[in-house]
């Protein structure tokens, strides 16, 4: 999905750019809940996302990826509730049971900015690290009245989600988040995951092979590594 900006839009962000910040609504985390989510370890029974403010990427003859100019919150939602705003320097860390999740995000600068949708498909034990990107594509034009096509979406953060979650401060969201200082599992019973039914799925021989269809989706989006994918392909066809 395309949406257009004109040249009021990019006034907006270049001011964003320059300090006027509107604070997120969401109270901070405590500083050790903060830290116990920066060892990367999840809950059994669940997956971990890390969702965060993410890039500006493609602009035409400039760069290939930089921090986006917009600083001002991003409001999240998944799968149509409200999860929270985020500031550029912080995240969240959501405790999410396996299944799909649908996930798009809101720009809060009073300009209509809605992103395509991401569909995130969680197994048990997996930890996501997923942005949202302001890209002008390199189609990105500028027509005779000053107006940019821009592109909003999110995605997977390429191999650089532990570093980026590392620089940023843990925010307390509305929802998918544990109310207590949870003590992760560092080897999450691997036997549940073949058992979980995603959400939304039956059971029986289709949703072994949705399964698998999923599984090999994350695989080809390079999301999970080659040992995951043989591990989780073997769980599920051993579970049949």
């Amino acid at each position: 999905m395309r949406r257009v900006g004109n040249l009021t839009a990019v006034f907006l962000i270049v001011l964003a750019a320059s300090g006027c910040v509107t604070p997120a609504t969401q109270p901070m985390a405590t500083t050790n809940l903060d830290s116990q989510f920066k060892e990367f370890k999840t809950r059994p029974g669940y997956g971990t996302l890390y969702l965060y403010p993410g890039v500006l990427k493609r602009v035409p003859g400039f760069f290939q990826e930089a921090e986006s100019p917009y600083k001002g919150p991003i409001d999240f939602y998944i799968n149509g509730e409200y999860v929270g705003g985020l500031n550029h320097d912080q995240y969240f860390a959501l405790t999410l049971k396996p299944g799909t999740y649908r996930i798009i995000w809101k720009e809060r600068s009073g300009i209509d900015v809605t992103s395509e949708p991401y569909n995130l498909t969680v197994f048990e034990g997996e930890k996501y690290f997923v942005r949202n990107v302001f890209d002008t594509g390199a189609g990105a034009m500028v027509g005779l009245l000053g107006t940019l096509m821009f592109k909003y979406y999110l995605e997977a953060a390429p191999g650089t989600g532990r570093q980026d979650v590392q620089s940023r401060k843990l925010v307390m969201a509305n929802k998918f988040m544990m109310a207590d200082e949870p003590q992760p599992s560092a080897q999450p019973p691997a036997s549940k995951i073949a058992k979980e039914e995603p959400i939304g799925r039956t059971g029986g021989t289709e949703s072994v092979e949705t399964r698998l269809l999923d599984l090999k989706r994350l695989y080809d989006k390079n999301i999970i590594t080659k040992n995951e994918y043989d591990r989780k392909r073997r769980q599920i066809i051993d579970a049949m």
